[in-house]
């Protein structure tokens, strides 16, 4: 999967190969980074990333579904390997059109989005100041 601005610029990208070992990567001119976690083959696992565009940095957390734990696949902080001025566009790419359905995964489904608006955040901050401010009255 890779994450791109408006530009065309690559922040990062992860993945599993036909083993389904997960990898990721700074970049699409990066080499690939293993991790020690291998996707469950009958089950979808769950992958959270979080993307800092004011600081130019990520981070993944890997939730196995088999072992029902959460892991750190790249730390927090992580500079993205090209600063990106928005994100506008997710691929997901498949390339194993030779095997299809013969081990590795080949699906990728449920997405979930969480983004925070700073102006909501300024509103929501400014209420709770003013509900604050009323109780004490």
């Amino acid at each position: 999967m890779s994450f791109r601005d408006s530009g065309g610029n690559v922040g990062f990208q992860w993945g599993y190969d036909r083993g389904n070992a997960v990898y990721w990567r700074t970049s699409s001119s990066n080499p690939w980074t293993p991790t020690s976690i291998i996707a469950d083959q009958t089950n979808w696992d769950s992958v959270k990333v979080n993307l800092d565009l004011t600081a130019d940095t990520f981070s993944i957390d890997y939730f196995d579904i088999s072992a029902n734990t959460w892991s750190n696949m790249v730390p927090a902080g992580t500079a993205l390997g090209m600063a990106m001025t928005d994100l506008t566009f997710l691929q997901w790419q498949l390339e194993d059109g030779l095997f299809a359905g013969q081990g590795g995964k080949n699906f990728f489904d449920d997405f979930s989005f969480f983004v925070p608006e700073p102006s909501a955040l300024a509103l929501a901050a400014v209420a709770f100041v003013f509900v604050g401010r009323r109780r004490r009255a």
